[in-house]
């Protein structure tokens, strides 16, 4: 019942109606069966005595109305009726049989999609916390699980139940000593079966869903990092742990497979036993043959029914235990996603929206992150005007990313504010971030052309070329672009692989740039970059000053040696602000961060000597 309940919710408001529907219809194609079933006899003993059409109910109207009078007309009447009875009986089926992998097939879709919108609307904190080889199996493979090894079977089971149930009450109603023995023998037997693989499946399906999901994050961890792979040459270490997984989950799918065809060939055996008993039974009782040959051709009748149908039966009962976990884990996602979740911002897109044109304040900002014992940030507390050019620096560990991340409104703080003149970002996120520009190190790149790698997530026919060109113009990719023999529709490769890291670096510069941000956020940004392209971005930042609102966090202190202010930070806490060059000359440990720059500080070309920045 849980399950089924949990199935349940994975439905909405109209394709629950629709699974109703689709229930009676099922009812009514078992009835189909059964009547199918139930004509057999009657046909048999028709074929064996002709006249006694006159014991048989609305038969002899029915002959008399199509103008059956001899034997043998009787016959053929009784059955081109049967054929009939037949044809409109699996033209229901074939359309219920339709409809149902229609109902499947698009609920399967629709649920992808829901998960799938659940994940990429998740709070960032989510993310933090979870392996994408683990979503990614759960949007593609888990929810076709759900629906092809969980959903179906629980449909056939309910098909496959009425048919039992009705053709063995048929059974019951011509045969009410033989059919219960017969009935109860093959109940036990599947039963015994059913009872002696059931734990294992459960286990084995848990384990089935884990070593998956092991080997697409294998794959991805050994694709992703094949450079460096091939370098240190341990490409065979991938290759093992993928192997171990998937001889693992080969081990449950044996198993899973193996259970799924064994009982066809113990019901097989067992059922020609029950003929056979049958048989004996009626013989014991003294019944003459005339009596036993339309008996003995409905049970057979009915046996070539109903054997598909236990067979079907305990397959799906012992697929759906498989695969329980797929349905589990998918709900669990749901209910966390669609429910409040730890770390989730209770802001959304409801308010007025919010205009940047005074300041930003960090009012009071505390951060833990989830499952952690100690602060990351403790009441900080700062200003950024408008049009200011600010840093972050201090040492590893400081806080500046989650300050950032804060700022950005990927993070909501556990206590104070991120205030934008006087107003809660909270009070409408969407159109804070709608505002804000972001340059992350690495940058991430899609496998697709650099024109919509710059337009990042707008449709191409919204696509502004000219906007496009400006923002490659600002980020120094100009030259580059217009070189390349397909220009915009240059294909860069997965993650950019065919081009450079200082390009890639500076295709995301050029990304942020295309949307005209208030705030232009750059973490990182320019850490991949040698020197010379370092000093053309910088360059093309500090140009930006005064246009935009720029916050840089950056080890290397060329970057944010011409900002307005520096923050320092430190432990999670604001320790100083000022210029650089007011922090150089009072606080001591900006001045060993500069020491150290100095020291590791790469010369511009050859013969060039170290020199302090």
């Amino acid at each position: 019942m849980e399950l089924v309940r949990q199935m349940w919710s994975l439905f909405e408001g109209p394709q629950r109606f629709r699974a109703v529907g689709l229930f009676f219809l099922m009812l009514l194609g078992a009835g189909f069966e059964a009547l199918g079933i139930g004509l057999i006899m009657p046909f048999i003993a028709l074929v064996a005595e002709p006249h006694s059409v006159q014991e048989m109910p609305l038969l002899p109207q029915l002959m008399e109305a199509v103008g059956a009078t001899s034997g043998s007309e009787i016959v053929i009447a009784a059955g081109l009726g049967l054929l009939a009875v037949y044809l409109v009986k699996n033209l229901y089926l074939a359309g219920m049989f339709y409809a149902q992998f229609r109902f499947v097939f698009s609920n399967q879709v629709r649920l992808s999609r829901r998960l799938f919108d659940a994940y990429l609307k998740s709070p960032y904190s989510f993310h933090l916390n979870r392996n994408s080889a683990q979503l990614l199996r759960n949007v593609n493979e888990e929810v076709r699980m759900t629906f092809v090894n969980v959903l179906i079977p629980m449909l056939t089971l309910g098909v496959e139940l009425s048919v039992v149930v009705v053709i063995a009450g048929l059974l019951v109603v011509v045969e009410p000593v033989v059919a219960p023995v017969a009935i109860l023998t093959f109940a036990l037997i599947s039963l015994a079966f059913y009872r002696s693989i059931h734990r294992q499946t459960v286990r084995l399906g848990k384990e089935q869903q884990e070593h998956n999901g092991l080997m697409i994050q294998w794959v991805n961890q050994g694709l992703g990092g094949v450079k460096e792979a091939k370098v240190v040459g341990c490409e065979p270490y991938f290759l093992d742990r993928y192997i171990r997984s998937s001889h693992r989950y080969a081990k449950a799918m044996r198993f899973h497979r193996f259970v799924k065809e064994v009982p066809r060939n113990v019901i097989e055996t067992f059922g020609l036993g029950g003929m056979i008993l049958v048989v004996v039974l009626l013989v014991a009782r003294g019944q003459d043959m005339t009596h036993i040959l339309p008996v003995l051709g409905l049970f057979a009748m009915a046996a070539v029914r109903l054997l598909p149908s236990l067979t079907r039966i305990i397959s799906a009962l012992t697929g759906i235990r498989h695969y329980t976990p797929s349905v589990r884990v998918i709900c669990s996602d749901l209910d966390l996603l669609d429910g409040p979740v730890p770390g989730e911002r209770q802001g959304g897109a409801k308010g007025e929206p919010i205009k940047f044109e005074d300041k930003i304040r960090l009012h009071d900002v505390s951060y833990r992150y989830p499952g952690s014992d100690e602060m990351t940030l403790e009441g900080l507390d700062l200003e950024i005007r408008r049009g200011e050019s600010v840093g972050f620096v201090g040492p590893s560990g400081a806080g500046k990313t989650t300050t950032v991340d804060l700022l950005l409104g990927l993070l909501p703080p556990e206590e104070g504010k991120v205030r934008v003149d006087g107003r809660d970002i909270d009070e409408n996120l969407r159109s804070w971030q709608d505002q804000l520009g972001y340059i992350a190190q690495p940058v991430y790149l899609m496998d697709d052309t650099i024109r919509r790698n710059v337009a990042f997530g707008v449709d191409d026919e919204n696509i502004d070329d000219g906007e496009v060109w400006q923002a490659l113009e600002d980020a120094q990719l100009t030259a580059l672009i217009t070189s390349l023999p397909e220009g915009l529709d240059t294909t860069i490769g997965e993650k950019g692989v065919r081009i450079s890291g200082g390009q890639r670096q500076r295709l995301g510069i050029a990304r942020a740039l295309y949307r005209k941000p208030d705030l232009l956020v750059l973490d990182e940004a320019t850490s991949a970059l040698d020197n010379a392209t370092e000093r053309e971005i910088n360059a093309s930042i500090e140009r930006l000053a005064g246009r935009m609102t720029l916050v840089i966090i950056a080890h290397r202190l060329s970057t944010v040696r011409h900002c307005d202010r520096l923050f320092f930070l430190c432990d999670g806490r604001l320790v100083d602000v000022g210029t650089y060059d007011e922090l150089l000359a009072r606080n001591h440990q900006f001045q060993q961060m500069v020491r150290t720059a100095h020291q590791i500080d790469v010369p511009d070309g050859p013969g060039s000597s170290m020199r302090f920045k």
